[in-house]
């Protein structure tokens, strides 16, 4: 996908190249989160996991110089959604303290954006309809990322839920099945009649 959206940025706005270079950088770090697993396999869980984080910390670091060097944060073409996204990917990890660890990086990259804004000069091929059409298109891919996790997060519950009532259900079962006595077959309760 950010791929495809590289080549479409080329083509719509060939002249912003630090937005076709990101996007070039973006496709190889995540091509690389797909090769070195599968080169790998046998490697530890953690091992796997820092590289994940190693791979979304540089992705926040040069997100936050494209946003420097488009101008700040006002004229990024909302690339700011980019380092949120990736606090939503950091439910890959696992672990509490890679997700705080992204959300840290986000936030400090977040402040030193603000605070170096006035400093910043916009590039004259940033007008306002580009920053616009691209703020569109990375709030529509991201939260279409965001839903994908929504939709598998929902999907996990129930399916978890269902897990815990089908056990629950056999637990029962078995508590029933020990605790009633057996039926004994072939003797007979006899009632006494007045």
């Amino acid at each position: 996908m950010i791929l495809l959206l590289t080549i479409a940025y080329h083509i719509i706005f060939p002249q912003l190249r630090i937005l076709i270079y990101y996007g070039f950088f973006l496709f190889l770090i995540f091509l690389q989160g797909v090769i070195y697993p599968l080169l790998f396999r046998r490697s530890r869980v953690d091992e796997k996991l820092w590289v994940m984080f190693l791979n979304q910390t540089l992705v926040a670091l040069i997100t936050f110089y494209c946003i420097l060097k488009l101008g700040g944060i006002p004229y990024s073409g909302g690339l700011i959604f980019v380092g949120l996204a990736l606090v939503f990917f950091s439910l890959n990890f696992r672990k509490k303290g890679h997700s705080i660890g992204i959300f840290i990086v986000y936030i400090i990259t977040l402040l030193l954006a603000c605070v170096l804004h006035p400093w910043l000069s916009v590039p004259p091929e940033m007008t306002p309809a580009v920053n616009i059409s691209l703020f569109v298109i990375n709030l529509l891919w991201i939260s279409g990322f965001a839903m994908v996790f929504v939709i598998n997060f929902i999907s996990q519950r129930v399916k978890l839920e269902q897990l815990e009532s089908k056990r629950l259900k056999e637990l029962d079962e078995a508590k029933t099945r020990l605790y009633t006595p057996p039926k004994q077959e072939g003797h007979s309760v006899r009632c006494l009649k007045d």
